[in-house]
């Protein structure tokens, strides 16, 4: 064993360890108390080495073979390697002499909780704390963690709140509470408990950074902005702050602002390739293509294998009219990643645009293949099949999509339009009627496809029974 694994800041530990370290390496026989049994095990846990906790264990119960905690550590050191049919087995032992002690409960719930056997944990728990009278809300704090660990949030929720009444102001509670919460998706309790850690530790950089991750779900991007700010206030060096940022600021339009703070990230961190495909997804949105094309092969140059810079490069030449090269781009994109349904998407934008309307099913079939709720996928697909096979194919399409997309104006006034080119009068009125149920602004689709359609009496009537201007 290496020595500087077993580094302590704690000098009385370092001691202990050495001493037992030599009495191991030499063979010699020196004694221990039980205390010191147990720091020595918890080391070796807190390192992960399980041989050496449990051959510590051992020596501790050949000098000390009446001593019930050293049982307990044993049944401790089974269950966080794993052995927990052991640590069971041992634990259920150790409840005929210590059925008084609230530790070994605590330890019984969380290997129940390893072997998923939520109820028995929380029978276990319970039992643990009806035998506490001090320390409770550390008891508490732990029991909510275990269950928060097999992200069983919401009975976690249920003992950390149980521990908050006890001390409301306790940090280390008040940041796992705002965690759970925000797994919860329980956002506003999320917000208020990270900002109670703050009121009284407002330089804790990385529970800043932690309210601004909340205040980017629930689309704050200005809040979201100041929390970024606030743990770069703290440290500037925090480049996942700095790359929040700059993330949350394309989100709010700020492109140009993000760019700036992209590139101070990339001062911090030079060999992320995805930050160059990031600038490059903000200058496309400025619609300036050759910019955003140079930071992908910027972002290429880093990691070659990058396809979110591909199919943005693919993207840049379609705007720029330059097909071949999009195509190219876009082939290489699904190469890296062929169960992406956007890149599928484009791909088929683009052979329509070459006039491969074969090829272009092909790849609409395959986005709507790996996500049938993208319904533009189908649109285009239906589009194409009224084109190769006339509107009968672009129905027996949309049917399909029905399944997932029933929902989507856009699908229902489309299955208007190719019924009425398939003279199909009764469905036309039906699906039109209901994509005004769903979005009575988007029914200019009919039209594009059957401009005749305008004057279509029952259309207008249907138009006028909702109430609203065509």
């Amino acid at each position: 064993m290496k020595k500087e694994k077993y580094f302590s800041e704690d000098p009385e530990l370092s001691h202990i360890l050495d001493r037992y370290e030599r009495m191991i390496r030499d063979h010699e026989n020196f004694y221990f108390d039980v205390y010191q049994f147990e720091q020595i095990i918890d080391h070796y846990l807190d390192g992960d080495f399980f041989h050496q906790a449990i051959n510590a264990v051992n020596i501790g119960l050949h000098q000390h073979p009446s001593s019930n905690s050293l049982l307990i550590k044993k049944a401790q050191v089974f269950a966080e390697k794993g052995d927990t049919e052991k640590a069971i087995s041992l634990i259920s032992y150790l409840e005929q002499v210590e059925h008084t002690n609230n530790e070994l409960y605590v330890l019984k719930g969380m290997v129940y909780n390893q072997m998923g056997e939520i109820e028995k944990a929380e029978k276990a728990f319970e039992k643990a704390i009806s035998l506490i009278h001090e320390g409770k809300e550390n008891i508490l704090h732990d029991i909510a963690l275990s269950f928060e660990y097999i992200h069983q949030y919401q009975k976690a929720v249920k003992y950390f709140e149980m521990a908050y009444l006890i001390n409301p102001n306790k940090l280390s509670l008040l940041n796992d509470m705002g965690h759970c919460y925000e797994k919860l998706r329980d956002f506003e309790k999320s917000k208020a408990y990270y900002k109670k850690y703050l009121d009284q530790e407002p330089f804790a950089e990385n529970v800043w950074f932690e309210l601004g991750l909340v205040y980017f779900k629930t689309e704050e991007f200005e809040n979201a902005i100041d929390a970024y700010d606030f743990a770069l206030a703290v440290n500037d060096q925090f480049a996942s702050a700095m790359l929040n940022k700059a993330i949350t600021l394309s989100h709010s339009g700020k492109y140009d602002e993000a760019i700036s703070v992209y590139h101070d990230y990339l001062d911090l961190e030079p060999e992320d390739a995805l930050a160059w495909c990031y600038i490059g997804e903000c200058y496309e949105k400025l619609d300036q293509w050759d910019k955003s094309i140079s930071n992908y092969n910027l972002a290429l140059k880093g990691d070659p294998e990058l396809s979110e810079a591909w199919y943005g490069m693919a993207t840049c030449y379609q705007n720029l009219k330059k097909f071949d090269r999009a195509l190219s781009c876009a082939n290489k994109a699904v190469e890296i990643d062929n169960e992406n349904p956007d890149y599928w998407f484009i791909l088929g934008k683009i052979r329509i645009q070459l006039g491969d309307y074969r090829g272009a099913t092909v790849a609409f079939s395959k986005a709507k293949e790996i996500d049938p709720y993208d319904y533009e996928a189908w649109m285009s697909l239906a589009e194409l099949g009224n084109i190769l096979s006339g509107p009968d194919q672009a129905i027996e399409v949309l049917k399909e999509s029905y399944n997932y997309n029933f929902d989507v104006p856009e699908i229902n006034y489309l299955m208007a339009g190719y019924h009425y080119m398939s003279g199909n009068k009764e469905d036309v009125y039906k699906y039109f009627e209901e994509g005004l149920k769903l979005s009575f602004d988007d029914h200019h689709i009919i039209f594009s496809l059957c401009p005749e359609i305008r004057n279509d009496k029952k259309i207008l009537t249907l138009l006028s029974k909702y109430n609203i201007k065509s």
